[in-house]
C-alpha cells in the first residue's frame, strides 16, 4: 500500500476521490498505526502457539524497534531545526493534551492550534531545542542532544547552505541503515570520532587516517563486544597522542601503589594502581586460582591453607579432598628437567583433548565438591565468589611461611607470557606487546623485562603465526598449550570470553581420522563449544596458521569465517 493511501485510509477521508492528505492527517496517520500495532501484536500473542510465528514475530518487532530509533533521530532533527522551543506556552500545552489522549484529534474533532506567525519576544519557555525535547518527551537532557548529534553524525541532511550533504560518517551510517548494527552503541562511536576529530584533522594524512579509524570502528560495533570497541579507540587515541612510549618515572611515583581508602568496623577497602605488566602477575595468579581443576584452585585445599593456620599437613602434603595417587606426593617435587617424562596414561577414545594426564599430574579429575565434613573448611555450600578466591590467593601467598610444592596447597604459580609482533619487536612496525590477560605492554617496558627471570616472550609473524613450537602427539604438551594460549587467547568461539585458564584444546582434523597435534590443527574451546564443535555444529578453518570459527547457519547465513574479537591481538595493527 502506497503511503498516500495508507494515510487516507487510517484518517477516515478513503471515500474521498482525490483527496491529498494534509499535515494533520499524517499525524492522524501515526497516531492510528501505533494504536493497529498495539492491537496487532496483543493478537498474535493470544492466539499464536507456533514458536515459529513468535519468532519471527519477535524478530519483526525488534526490526521496528531498530526502525524507530532511527525515527527518533530525525524527529529530534526536525524539533532543532523547527525551533520548537520558542513555541508559547498555550500551544505546549495543547500538545500535550492531544499527545496523551489522541482520540478526539484523531477522530477530527479537535485540531492543534496554529503555529506562531511572528518571533516571540520575552523570555522564551525553554532555553534549547533540547531542553524542550527533554521536558515534553520525557527524556534526559543528554539524550535529547545526543539525538540530536547522532542525526548529523549518521543521518544524511541539508548543510548550513540548505545543500544536500551526506552523513558526517558514512560507514557508520551504512552499517544503521541496513540494520546491522544497534543505534546506541553506533551513536556513541559517531560521538568519540568526533571528540578524536580535531586531533584527526591535525595530521598530515587526515582523510586516510580519518577513513581508516573510521573503518575499523564500525567493524568493532558491528561485532558487537563493548570491550574491544573501548581498546580500538584507546589504540586511535594513542595513534594520535605524540606522547612517550612510556610513563615517566615522575607519573609513575605518583599514581602507582596500594593505599586505604576507608576503614570501617569490620571491613578495610584499599586502591592499588601498578603498572600493566605488574598487573599481568595478579592477573595470572587470579586465573590459576579459578581453574577448579587443578590443585593451584582446589577449594578445600585454598579454605585449608588460610582457615586453618599452623596445619602444616594442609600446607606440605596432599591438598585435602585429593586422593594422594592424584596429588602425586614426592612425585609432585621431582626436577622434569632430571628425570624422564612421565609416561601418558591410556585415555578413551572418546575423552577430552584438553589436559596432559601423566601420573602425579596436578590436575583434578573433577572439582571437588564444595563444603565437606569439616565444619572449620569451607561452611558455606555455595563456595567463595570469585573475587573471594582473588583475595584468598593472596592472602595464601603471603601467609606461606616457606617454599611449598608447586599448587599442593592452593598456591597458585604465575607465568608472565607477553604476545608481541615480530615486526613491533624488531621496531619495524609502531605497536606494543600484550599480556596474556590483555593489558598492554610498552615496547620499551617489553625489552627491558625480556632480559629478567621468568618472562615467556611468544612471538607473531605479521599474519599471526606461531613462529616456533610444535611436537606431535595427541595430547599437547605444555610448550604447545603455551603457544596456543598466546596465538588464540582463550575460546575461539566469537563472543566467548572464556580464558585460557579454562580451556580445552580441539583437533580440527580429528584425531581418529589422522589429524596431527601441532599449532596448525589445534584451537581452543571452552567445554560447551568444544562439544559443539565436535558435533559439527561449529566449523573451524585454518587461514595462514590461525583458527577462524564458522557459526552455525541460523546465526550467520553468510558462512563468513570469525575471530574472536574479545582477546587482545586478534586483529592486525590499526596503522
Amino acid at each position: 500500500m502506497q503511503t498516500d493511501a495508507l494515510i487516507t485510509a487510517l484518517a477516515g477521508h478513503g471515500d474521498s476521490p482525490g483527496y491529498s492528505p494534509t499535515p494533520d492527517d499524517e499525524q492522524r496517520a501515526l497516531f492510528e498505526i501505533f494504536r493497529q500495532a498495539d492491537a496487532l501484536v496483543s493478537r498474535i500473542a493470544a492466539r499464536t502457539n507456533s514458536p515459529t510465528r513468535a519468532l519471527l514475530a519477535a524478530m519483526t518487532v525488534e526490526h521496528a524497534q531498530h526502525a524507530l530509533q532511527v525515527a527518533q533521530l530525525k524527529l529530534a532533527r526536525l524539533s532543532r531545526q523547527s525551533l520548537v522551543h520558542e513555541l508559547p506556552a498555550q500551544t505546549l500545552t495543547a500538545v500535550r493534551v492531544v499527545a496523551e489522549d489522541p482520540a478526539a484529534f484523531v477522530a477530527g474533532e479537535a485540531r492543534l492550534p496554529d503555529d506562531p506567525r511572528t518571533v516571540p519576544t520575552g523570555r522564551l519557555q525553554f532555553r534549547t531545542p533540547a531542553d524542550c525535547l527533554a521536558a515534553m518527551v520525557g527524556i534526559d537532557y543528554f539524550e535529547a542532544r545526543n539525538r540530536m548529534q547522532a542525526a548529523d553524525d549518521l543521518l544524511p541532511g541539508l548543510d548550513e547552505h540548505g545543500f544536500p550533504r551526506g552523513p558526517r560518517y558514512p560507514q557508520l551510517a551504512r552499517q544503521l541503515a541496513v540494520g546491522q548494527s544497534a543505534l546506541a552503541p553506533m551513536a556513541a562511536a559517531a560521538r568519540k570520532l568526533e571528540k578524536l576529530r580535531p586531533g584527526i584533522e591535525a595530521r598530515p594524512d587526515a582523510a586516510r587516517f580519518a577513513e581508516e579509524a573510521e573503518s575499523r570502528v564500525a567493524e568493532s560495533v558491528a561485532a558487537g563486544v563493548p570491550k574491544d570497541t573501548a581498546r580500538l579507540f584507546n589504540r586511535i587515541s594513542d595513534a594520535l597522542d605524540d606522547a612517550s612510549d612510556c610513563p615517566t618515572p615522575r607519573e609513575i611515583r605518583n599514581k602507582t601503589g596500594i593505599v586505604v581508602t576507608k576503614v570501617t568496623r569490620h571491613f578495610t577497602y584499599f586502591t592499588a594502581c601498578m603498572l600493566n605488566i605488574d598487573a599481568e602477575v595478579f592477573l595470572s595468579h587470579f586465573a590459576e586460582s579459578d581453574n577448579a581443576r587443578t590443585l593451584a584452585g582446589n577449594r578445600q585445599a585454598m579454605a585449608a591453607a588460610a582457615t586453618v593456620p599452623g596445619r602444616e599437613a594442609a600446607r606440605t602434603g596432599p591438598a585435602a579432598g585429593v586422593d594422594a595417587d592424584t596429588a602425586g606426593g614426592p612425585e609432585a617435587e621431582r626436577d622434569p628437567q632430571s628425570s624422564p617424562e612421565p609416561e601418558l596414561l591410556p585415555a578413551p577414545a572418546d575423552g577430552p583433548d584438553w589436559f596432559d594426564h601423566p601420573p602425579g599430574a596436578e590436575t583434578l579429575e573433577d572439582p571437588p565438591p564444595q563444603g565437606g565434613s569439616d565444619p572449620e573448611i569451607g561452611a558455606s555450600s555455595e563456595g567463595p565468589t570469585p573475587a573471594q578466591r582473588h583475595l584468598q590467593t593472596l592472602l595464601n601467598l603471603m601467609r606461606a611461611s616457606h617454599p611449598t610444592p608447586k599448587g599442593a596447597t592452593g598456591l597458585p604459580t604465575s607465568k608472565l607470557v607477553v604476545h608481541i609482533n615480530l615486526e613491533t619487536l624488531l621496531g619495524i612496525a609502531r605497536g606494543a606487546g600484550w599480556t596474556a590477560h590483555g593489558l598492554e605492554i610498552s615496547v620499551t617496558e617489553l625489552r627491558k623485562r625480556l632480559a629478567e627471570f621468568g618472562v615467556i616472550p611468544v612471538v607473531f609473524g605479521g599474519d599471526g603465526q606461531i613462529l616456533d613450537y610444535g611436537r606431535e602427539r595427541r595430547y599437547p604438551p605444555e610448550s604447545m598449550k603455551l603457544a596456543l594460549s598466546a596465538r588464540d587467547g582463550g575460546c575461539i568461539k566469537p563472543g566467548c570470553a572464556v580464558p585460557p585458564e579454562h580451556v580445552e584444546f580441539h583437533h580440527i582434523e580429528p584425531w581418529s581420522e589422522g589429524g596431527t597435534t601441532s599449532v596448525w590443527n589445534l584451537g581452543m574451546f571452552c567445554t560447551a563449544d568444544h562439544r559443539a564443535a565436535d558435533k559439527g555444529d561449529l566449523g573451524v578453518v585454518m587461514k595462514n596458521g590461525v583458527p577462524w570459527v564458522l557459526l552455525p547457519e541460523f546465526e550467520d547465513p553468510a558462512q563468513i569465517p570469525r575471530r574472536n574479537t574479545h582477546w587482545p591481538g586478534q586483529q592486525p595493527p590499526l596503522f
